[in-house]
């Protein structure tokens, strides 16, 4: 037959103020109880803390109310003293403001300050004449590639014409077809001009 466990001394939650610290006080608190198991502690707690909602609360997936807190730490038989850290510890939990995110890019950002607009490796921002002379040049040049397919397709429809006539030579054959020398310097300079 095993001997009684014997119950270790009452344990009393240090200040805490995050919802992992308000875990573990009451895992804490849990492990003086004289009977540590869930469905034991929620027993004596009554109908407002369940077993699945006790497990749920000491995983750390769920926050309790103070009433749940209050019946939890009765069920534990924890002190008046222990009782009050954890009531207050919930306070601090639920009514300290969310930390500041911290990352190493703020950081960083901040001590760079405004060197980030010079930065040669970033484009600049044009004024609106230098924007209206760059939109302008895209267009001449778009314009001067529209030409150049137009003039490649008229010589290619020509060459065609040439060749699809009776007695005339099989595509493909003799430098003046669309297959010939003319065809193949159409579509590398038909490549050069696409982006």
């Amino acid at each position: 037959m095993n001997p009684p466990r014997e119950r270790p001394a009452p344990h009393v939650p240090g200040r805490f103020t995050t919802p992992a610290g308000l875990v573990r006080a009451m895992n804490r608190v849990r492990g003086t109880a004289p009977d540590t198991r869930l469905r034991a502690i929620a027993a004596l707690a009554g109908p407002g803390l369940s077993a699945s909602t006790l497990s749920r609360i000491l995983a750390g997936h769920q926050i309790p109310t103070a009433e749940q807190l209050t019946a939890f730490a009765a069920a534990c038989q924890a002190s008046d003293e222990a009782t009050a850290a954890l009531l207050a510890g919930h306070d601090r939990v639920l009514n300290s403001p969310p930390p500041q995110p911290s990352y190493p890019c703020a950081y960083a950002e901040e001590e760079a300050g405004s060197q980030w607009d010079d930065a040669p490796w970033l484009p600049a921002e044009l004024d609106w004449y230098d924007q209206q002379l760059r939109d302008e040049k895209e267009v001449d040049f778009q314009r001067l590639v529209d030409e150049a397919e137009a003039h490649l397709d008229k010589l290619q429809d020509d060459e065609r014409a040439q060749h699809t006539g009776p007695g005339a030579p099989a595509a493909g054959h003799g430098t003046d077809s669309p297959g010939g020398m003319e065809g193949v310097l159409a579509g590398r300079f038909r490549a050069a001009l696409r982006p």
